[in-house]
């Protein structure tokens, strides 16, 4: 048969095949459909499963569309569908959905790009905060995302108030040339020192840092989340970019209530034990990669780690328990910060916080107190920085003058604390330790001598032995003399006993005398 015959045949065959296609649908047209109405919410999740992914198309391809009359409506209804696809995802446990569709609305606020923003992406950002308000629960690992469009928005929003940001205030001359190179030029001079400090705050500068509570007075596990790519901030010295965060930040501050975004924080209080535990996780997360960049850093997450754990304080004690978990080891980490003065901000909140956990009684039979001052003890083994182990020192030195009739485990972790100080070589940390450890040793001092009377005595011991000043050693030995007077005029009897648990087998004479003709004169004694 020749080519145009087949041809010819085939378009025939279709033709009846098309023929045949419209007269099956017409007759399906003319049966009257049946539809059944589920009242078990359980059917929603297989149909979602099924349908998820269209309906992340479809509202995608209207956020997308460039066309200035798009109307609100439209706009709305296509938010509401971020909306409830968030919802029912994140109800029934499905976390690849529930990401995708946070993910996705996260891109349409523009926060994380350069481009400027419209009406449709201040209301996706409303949108994510609304998300955030309802949903937080269950919103697990997209925590992240809504926690970084807030990060930014409050740095566009210092911008468009005329704030310093965080970079001017720790690196003052690498912003100010920031600034001079991203000034767009005489006829737009608005283009100010710009950002952040939460609603209110204001970060510590030099060796001061932030006296009060902000705005009210464990490891962390890395999870695999879908995030946008952080925008690099060196972009900033570009002038049209500027122009362009410039003009955003005018939209954001006029259009965006930021009240709502501090319910984000304060109604913290209302979510479960597990999903405190992951907001305090990714607020953690997000800090960390705020404080990474290298001129531009920001504190803004750590002012709320301090806010969040300030209104969770009184929670059970089990549950508080799990929060410091991650908190303490973020504070340990972010104290050995390279820039000194963000380690120093970070020391002086974990000395805040703990001010106002004193503030609490310790329950009988527990040692939360312990647990929460520990982070000062790891600071003090893992930093190097002379400037660090001094204000921690002087910390714990005022939360004794203030607190110490409210310290009961507690005592654990700061004689913890003085012992390392005895052994490090800077004459000023060792004095310093030691008149604390002094000042902790007196006649009313004889309840804490009383519970805690072998953490002491290993402190004092600590300042014996230590080889690098000789003063203090022997300043010690009158100092352990005392311990030893006052140890004798409480409760012998119980002591003794206590003692006797901790004290090992005693050395022969002839291996003491040994011993002791290798030891310094101070420690003979």
């Amino acid at each position: 048969m020749s080519r145009p015959s087949k041809s010819k045949l085939f378009h025939m065959e279709s033709a009846i095949m098309v023929k045949e296609s419209q007269e099956a649908f017409k007759l399906k047209a003319r049966k009257k459909s049946v539809y059944h109405s589920s009242r078990n919410v359980e059917h929603v999740r297989p149909m979602f499963e099924a349908s998820w992914c269209a309906l992340l198309a479809a509202c995608s391809s209207v956020m997308e569309d460039t066309r200035d009359d798009l109307s609100e409506p439209v706009i709305a209804l296509t938010l509401r569908g971020f909306a409830n696809g968030v919802h029912i995802a994140a109800e029934f446990g499905m976390c690849t959905e529930r990401d995708a569709f946070v993910t996705m609305l996260a891109k349409y606020t523009y926060l994380e790009s350069a481009k400027t923003m419209g009406r449709r992406n201040i209301e996706a950002f409303k949108t994510l905060v609304t998300i955030a308000l309802s949903d937080g629960n269950v919103l697990g690992s997209s925590w992240a995302q809504v926690l970084k469009c807030l990060s930014e928005f409050h740095r566009l929003h210092m911008i468009g108030t005329g704030a310093k940001t965080d970079g001017h205030l720790f690196f003052p001359g690498a912003s100010a040339a920031a600034c001079a190179i991203c000034a767009p030029g005489a006829n737009n001079g608005d283009a100010a020192p710009s950002t952040p400090s939460s609603a209110g705050a204001t970060p510590p500068s030099g060796a001061s840092a932030q006296g009060k509570l902000q705005g009210a007075g464990s490891s962390s596990t890395r999870h695999a989340i879908m995030l946008q790519p952080a925008r690099s901030r060196t972009h900033t010295r570009d002038n049209e970019l500027a122009a362009v965060e410039m003009a955003n930040s005018h939209t954001m501050v006029d259009q965006v209530d930021v009240v709502a975004i501090d319910r984000i924080f304060s109604n913290s209080t209302y979510l479960g034990a597990d999903a405190i535990v992951v907001f305090v996780t990714h607020l953690c997360m997000v800090s960390r990669e705020e404080l990474e960049y290298p001129t531009d850093p920001q504190v803004y997450s750590l002012q709320k780690i301090v806010e969040v754990a300030y209104y969770n304080m009184p929670r059970v004690r089990l549950v508080w328990a799990r929060i410091w978990e991650v908190l303490g080891e973020f504070f340990t980490e972010v104290g050995q910060h390279r820039n000194l003065s963000i380690a120093m901000y970070a020391v002086d909140s974990l000395r805040q916080l703990a001010a106002k956990f004193l503030e609490k009684g310790e329950l009988l039979n527990y040692q939360f107190q312990r647990e929460f001052l520990k982070p000062f003890q790891d600071l003090m083994a893992a930093t190097a920085s002379l400037e660090i182990k001094d204000l921690i020192l002087n910390c714990l030195g005022h939360m004794i003058q203030s607190r110490a009739s409210s310290i009961r485990s507690g005592w654990s972790s700061l004689y913890k604390v003085f012992e390392l100080a005895a052994y490090d070589r800077a004459p000023t940390i060792a004095r310093t330790g030691y008149d604390l450890v002094c000042s902790t040793i007196g006649e009313d001092s004889s309840q804490h001598l009383r519970d805690h009377h072998v953490s002491c005595v290993a402190c004092v011991i600590a300042y014996v032995r230590q080889e690098h000043h000789e003063s203090i050693a022997l300043s010690a030995c009158d100092t352990l003399l005392l311990c030893v007077k006052l140890l004798h005029d409480v409760e012998p009897a119980e002591l003794r006993d206590a003692a006797a648990t901790f004290s090992p087998a005693a050395p022969s004479a002839a291996a003491t005398d040994a011993d002791a003709a290798d030891l310094p004169a101070h420690e003979r004694l």
